[in-house]
């Protein structure tokens, strides 16, 4: 059984201090679904939103794509009952920090991507982190669960972040995953296989290691931000197979591919990289 809930007994007219367009503030629009409620839809715009565990004697378990896209908020406070958040469901507004509680079993692609995050705290319902999830945020630091097994694309792109320990369930990295931040230490847990294309391009990296699981890692995945000096450095040395065998490149990738693709802790010091 599903219908869609409205009016005063039937949807919620949330009236909040320091809304910041509209004099309404926020509605809600829930749909019924078996007992459960979802969060459909919001329009108007407030700057807190605290949302309820129940309405009506029925828990408040989900909240749908873009349901508060758009909507100038500056905190929310997600409940234990909620255990899925959908597609774009608080992309594009001005959230600071972040809680998603245990219960939270799926999050959906961009879900809170394009805010001012600079924290979050990620629960241990959290088993994949979906496309441009976090993309375009200020995070400088984030503890992954122990529980997290996918990393996809573009997941934490665009962010402040300077360190990162992948935990050791997580097997897949996609493409873009981490690029664009400040990340100068790395590493990576012993059971990811795949690394994708520029998965950690354009960041700090000084400090990199990597497991010996890892078999597929895509192009350019390591690439730092370009180095003045690189150009006139830069000399490869390949056997008549085609193969890499001594470089003078300063970059990661090349020096990975030299050792090889090796399992180990990766160190640039002293103008060059070294295996430890």
């Amino acid at each position: 059984m599903k219908r869609m809930l409205f009016a005063s007994v039937l949807s919620i007219i949330l009236i909040l201090e320091g809304f910041s367009q509209s004099s309404a503030g926020l509605t809600i629009t829930l749909e019924e679904n078996n007992g459960r409620l979802t969060i459909v839809r919001g329009s108007g715009f407030v700057r807190e939103l605290v949302i309820p565990e129940e309405i009506n004697g029925m828990p408040v378990t989900a909240i749908g794509d873009y349901a508060f896209a758009k909507r100038d908020l500056e905190s929310v406070v997600i409940p234990d009952s909620i255990t899925s958040i959908g597609q774009g469901a608080f992309t594009e507004n001005r959230l600071t920090e972040l809680v998603i509680g245990d219960n939270v079993a799926e999050l959906g692609i961009a879900a809170f991507s394009y805010n001012r995050l600079t924290r979050i705290s990620i629960g241990s319902g959290v088993s994949v982190i979906p496309r441009g999830c976090f993309m375009g945020n200020r995070l400088r630091t984030v503890e992954l669960p122990n529980t997290l097994t996918t990393i996809e694309d573009y997941a934490f792109f665009a962010n402040n972040l300077s360190g990162i320990t992948i935990p050791s369930a997580v097997t897949s990295i996609g493409e873009g995953a981490f690029a664009g931040n400040r990340i100068t230490i790395l590493v990576i847990g012993d059971g990811v296989a795949r690394i994708g294309d520029g998965a950690f391009f354009n960041n700090d990296l000084n400090r990199i290691t990597i497991p010996g699981a890892v078999d597929d890692v895509g192009n350019r995945a390591f690439n730092n931000r370009p180095k003045a000096s690189s150009f006139a450095r830069r000399v490869n040395y390949f056997d008549i197979y085609g193969e890499l065998l001594f470089t003078t490149d300063d970059s990661f990738d090349s020096y990975y591919n030299s050792q090889g693709r090796r399992s180990g802790t990766y160190i640039f010091a002293d103008g060059e990289w070294q295996l430890n």
